[in-house]
């Protein structure tokens, strides 16, 4: 009966799933969003940590031969085990008449405790040419074996700089979706006239020395301008969209109710129009239970192709969001759409049940049917 009620009003069937739909496209959009988010950043923390992941940037307050006291002041402090100098510098990356700028950073492909995970990188040497992200070469049309051009500054004279154009080979891609990550080997600082120059260095803690003891340890110190642990970015991001989780509870169980009300009002009015069919089975000693198991499952029809339809909904009008719409406001993040598998059973689970729920507040209305009165024929 269930499935022949749901085909015999197709009408109502039909506004009733796209009502429900509505609603749970608007949650699959805002419980998608906040995975999307933490998917990102969960790229690119274990894209930086998958190698020493427990190391720390150390950024000086200008630039600093590698040899000098303040470079070995840091290598030398108790709290740290290994450093590695590098160069971080601002850039442009231009191809085809698209440009998009870059943090350029130069590091020693061979021996830093960290470099970049390489994706398709060319034959020969890979630290000839320049390692930009996924997503700069989608923006700039490019693949690794192509030329770009890097406009970077140059050291004109003891305190000169001037920005300069340098083709080079896009040399491989790396997986971090933010745009700007942009590196080169220790051998390009020849590139930017800074050989022997260090403004950044990647340290390692001693064992048993944590991340408090090497800023304890290293930012009183001549230099140093500042200390943060590589995965803090990640823990800040968390704890920030944590402060929103309460919100996104809330419109949860606002969108859950609005598909309550949807689902009681479809029910409503099927029990009155099935009122003498009702009133039939009641006749017959049908007990009411399994009259209002038949309108239950009816409910659970609509509301399991509600769902289904919604979820669809959603997941493009997300995918939209994040491939179009982000890529505007936002261009410098490679934010795709992710619904993680709770997210998702989650949003089955609780439409579905919420739905399902909707023609127990009918019980009433069913228990005090006037039988004889419901049959009654008015010739």
């Amino acid at each position: 009966m269930p499935y022949r009620n749901t085909l015999r009003a197709p009408r109502r069937t039909l506004l009733t799933v796209l009502g429900i739909a509505m609603a749970i496209s608007a949650l699959v959009v805002v419980l998608g969003a906040l995975d999307s988010w933490l998917g990102t950043v969960n790229e690119s923390s274990d894209e930086q940590t998958h190698t020493a992941g427990d190391r720390l940037l150390v950024d000086l307050d200008g630039f600093y031969p590698v040899d000098s006291d303040v470079v070995r002041d840091i290598e030398g402090a108790g709290a740290v085990a290994a450093a590695d100098v590098g160069l971080r510098l601002i850039g442009q990356l231009k191809s085809g008449g698209e440009e998009i700028d870059v943090i350029p950073q130069v590091i020693d492909f061979d021996r830093a405790m960290w470099v970049p995970t390489l994706i398709d990188p060319v034959e020969g040497d890979v630290a000839a040419g320049v390692v930009i992200s996924v997503k700069a070469a989608s923006d700039l049309g490019v693949r690794p074996g192509d030329r770009v051009t890097l406009r970077h500054p140059q050291r004109t004279g003891e305190l000169a700089y001037a920005m300069v154009d340098s083709e080079m080979e896009v040399a491989a891609l790396h997986p971090d979706p933010m745009r700007f990550a942009t590196y080169l080997d220790a051998g390009s600082a020849s590139l930017f006239g800074l050989e022997g120059i260090t403004n950044f260095l990647q340290v390692s803690p001693a064992p048993g020395a944590g991340d408090e003891e090497v800023k304890r340890a290293l930012f009183g110190r001549a230099g140093v301008a500042s200390v943060q642990p590589v995965a803090e970015m990640r823990r800040l991001i968390e704890d920030r969209l944590e402060q929103y989780v309460g919100v996104l509870r809330l419109l949860q169980g606002m969108v859950l109710a609005l598909a309550l009300l949807i689902a009681f009002n479809s029910a409503s009015i099927s029990v009155d129009e099935r009122a003498r069919e009702q009133a039939t089975m009641f006749a017959f000693g049908v007990p009411v239970r399994r009259v209002l198991g038949v309108v239950t499952t009816e409910s659970i029809i609509t509301g399991v192709l509600g769902t289904a339809v919604g979820i669809g909904l959603g997941y493009a009008v997300l995918d939209w969001m994040m491939t179009s719409l982000l890529a505007e406001t936002l261009p410098e993040l490679g934010v795709r759409a992710i619904i993680n598998g709770g997210t998702l059973t989650t949003i089955v689970v609780l439409s579905i049940a919420t739905v399902a729920l909707a023609p127990v507040f009918t019980l009433r209305r069913l228990r005090r049917m006037d039988v004889p009165s419901t049959l009654r024929v008015l010739e």
